[in-house]
């Protein structure tokens, strides 16, 4: 049984583009043929829900359904979805069978079922409970027909539901089954009436390689995606915000990838924002400006986003990039508070908390954390560097350099073995050791602007009451108005200023709070 698959109505129009489908759908409106536009709509309901406008598509509906012979089981189902109450309770996902009249086919009684399930699914991707929502795709999205990959037969659900699947995997941060399910999508019969999806399952896997995987993957989606013509469907400039993330992050230079990023219009993106997010904070670590990077993300906690903490990639991405700069600006406290209010099942979380272990000196527990993250990484090769890169780093800082070594070897057996992108994982110390053990390491690299600032690299952590004494430093208070409010002698003030001064590199209070404002420590 497929996915959704609407009722039998007559043949698919598979040949005919979104643009005139919609045309004849609104020609029949207009002329209030409504037997006609229900029995096109029935026929052709992906590219009329995805041709018309929402608002209009609603319009339409509701004026069917005030003619009930022009609706059918599938507009009937459809319409429990789109009109009703947003804050009205959510109907419960369907059992086989129940609420369906006798007298519907079990092909009609399918169409209630599946289509009140994907209801379900949307609402909980819009409430931000992705993990919920990630639980009823693959309940739903996974029972699809073989796939075709030269005709479709099946009205283009299968296609539909395979983008749909991918989306909310994306959303719950299962990258690797998102982009399965892309690739399923992009192997699917071209239907030219939604030649949008095929564009959508493109760019969406682009953004994923981008953020988190291949860069040279990453542009051949997108060469992939510029191949598919366009269409009238009303997701496009969604698609094109995505398009321009991807394009920023692999083809831009550092310098530029920033202004791309904030040319692409945030309202635009829809679900999508998280991996906005993502790309922007990306960005600044590559240009290493963490200030900035902090400030942006200051303004996206204010924004009322639709996201339940914790939950999956959406409810956790802000956490997990103010985790990195955090840690990478030396305060490691913050950056662990960050951390734990991510989801932990999350890959990403768990490499950033290694990341934040190995900067702590807790050198063997990065490295179980590491190790354990090996299966989990696999086919998402810039996680994979970052995640050897921090494996390596624990061998070496535990004296097994043998180890350290071997993980090394495994970079460098990669396709392009290591690309100038990734060097910055790599601390320069192991850089120099790598470099020293084997010919294949680039002999330059340090002028390769860093992809993320490497933790520690080039400076001492502050401990949290050095962090403290520098933000009382800024506030104007003397050596005694800081022993009393941290109700320490005036002595361990000193100590602890002197060290302070030390780690900055830096002979006076004046010139601690201008380091701690150029680290975004203040």
């Amino acid at each position: 049984m497929d996915v959704l698959h609407p009722a039998s109505t007559g043949d698919f129009d598979r040949a005919e583009p979104l643009a005139r489908i919609v045309g004849r759908i609104e020609a029949a409106f207009v002329a209030r043929e409504y037997s006609l536009v229900g029995e096109l709509i029935e026929r052709n309901l992906l590219a009329a829900w995805f041709g018309i406008e929402p608002h209009r598509f609603a319009e339409i509906v509701a004026a069917l359904l005030e003619r009930g012979d022009a609706v059918g089981p599938t507009l009937r189902a459809l319409s429990a979805i789109m009109l009703t109450d947003p804050n009205a309770p959510r109907p419960a996902a369907p059992d086989a069978g129940a609420g369906a009249p006798e007298a519907e086919s079990p092909e009609a009684v399918a169409v209630v079922e599946n289509l009140t399930a994907a209801g379900l699914m949307f609402s909980l991707r819009l409430e931000g409970r992705m993990t919920e929502a990630f639980a009823g795709a693959e309940t739903l999205l996974t029972r699809k027909t073989p796939m075709r990959p030269v005709y479709d037969w099946n009205r283009g659900w299968a296609l539909f539901s395979s983008v749909q699947y991918g989306l909310t995997a994306m959303l719950a941060g299962r990258f690797a089954e998102a982009l399965v399910s892309f690739t399923n999508a992009r192997m699917h019969g071209r239907v030219p009436a939604l030649h949008f999806l095929t564009r959508d399952a493109c760019v969406r896997a682009a953004v994923i390689e981008a953020l988190y995987g291949d860069v040279v993957k990453a542009r051949a989606l997108l060469e992939e995606a510029e191949s598919i013509p366009r269409t009238s469907s009303w997701v496009e400039p969604e698609l094109d915000a995505l398009y321009a993330l991807a394009d920023a992050l692999v083809r831009a230079p550092a310098a530029e990838a920033l202004a791309r990023i904030d040319a692409v219009t945030l309202s635009s993106l829809g679900e999508s924002w998280p991996f906005y997010f993502a790309a922007l904070q990306y960005a600044l670590q590559r240009a290493s400006n963490l200030p900035e990077a902090v400030r942006r993300a200051a303004v996206f906690a204010q924004l009322p986003l639709p996201v339940v903490a914790g939950d999956g990639y959406a409810g956790s991405i802000q956490a997990i990039c103010s985790a990195v700069t955090s840690a990478a600006q030396g305060d490691l406290g913050e950056a662990r508070a960050q951390i734990e209010s991510a989801d932990r099942s999350l890959h990403l979380t768990r490499l950033v908390l290694a990341l934040i272990e190995m900067a702590s000196g807790r050198f063997d527990e990065a490295l179980r954390i590491g190790l354990n993250l090996r299966e989990a990484t696999a086919g998402l090769r810039r996680l994979e560097v970052w995640r050897r890169a921090t494996v390596a780093e624990c061998y070496w800082a535990l004296g097994e350099e043998e180890a350290c070594a071997a993980i090394i070897a495994l970079v460098l057996a990669e396709p392009d073995a290591i690309r100038a992108d990734e060097i910055p994982y790599f601390s320069r110390g192991l850089r120099d050791f790598a470099r020293q053990r084997f010919p294949a390491w680039p002999s330059a690299d340090d002028t390769v602007a860093p992809q993320f600032v490497f933790i520690g690299e080039g400076q001492e952590n502050l401990t949290d009451r050095e962090l403290e004494s520098l933000r009382l430093l800024a506030q104007g208070l003397s050596r005694e108005q800081i022993a009393k409010a941290q109700f320490i002698s005036i002595n361990t003030v000193k100590g602890n200023l002197g060290s302070l001064y030390r780690k900055l590199g830096v002979g006076s209070r004046a010139a601690a709070v201008t380091a701690g404002e150029q680290r975004g420590l203040l």
